[in-house]
């Protein structure tokens, strides 16, 4: 998500003071601390990313740079009369579309 935004938008990153990873990850992440086996039998203390935090607001800047289609949007949807149902798939030669 943090590379997406700061291709496709890296001003809304700036204007929200989080254009650099740590300060992303520390606005809309949470970590965690476990304790994990290493090759030599003992354990090590290792800090996780976990889960996300302060959704809404990372949605909302999704969705500024992302066209985001759901469930519902697809009963508007039409399907062309020679479709019949059938999947279908580019022809990118011609620009044509083809039934398989």
């Amino acid at each position: 998500m943090y590379t997406l935004l700061r291709f496709q938008s890296p001003n809304a990153l700036f204007e929200r003071g989080v254009h650099e990873f740590d300060a992303w990850a520390s606005a809309f992440g949470d970590t965690r601390i476990e304790l994990e086996l290493q090759p030599s039998g003992a354990y090590k203390p290792v800090e996780r990313f976990c889960e996300f935090i302060n959704v809404p607001e990372l949605i909302d800047m999704f969705r500024s740079v992302a066209d985001v289609v759901l469930k519902h949007d697809f009963a508007r949807l039409s399907r062309s009369a020679a479709d019949q149902g059938r999947p279908t798939a580019a022809d990118h030669r011609r620009g044509q579309r083809r039934v398989p």
